[in-house]
């Protein structure tokens, strides 16, 4: 039973941390979060492994 809670609480985890990201990249899309081009989400997930 506690396999199951561990595994629905990491899912929850990674769920919030990608509305967190998506609230992020929606902000700079809109340019309300203005940041410089090395600090976006765009240009480090471009140079990172994570979508490879």
């Amino acid at each position: 039973m506690m396999l199951v809670f561990e595994l629905l609480a990491t899912l929850q985890n990674e769920y919030d941390n990608q509305k967190n990201i998506l609230r992020k990249l929606r902000r700079e899309n809109n340019f309300l979060d203005p940041v410089g081009e090395e600090h976006s989400i765009r240009y480090k997930f471009e140079n990172s492994d994570l979508l490879k």
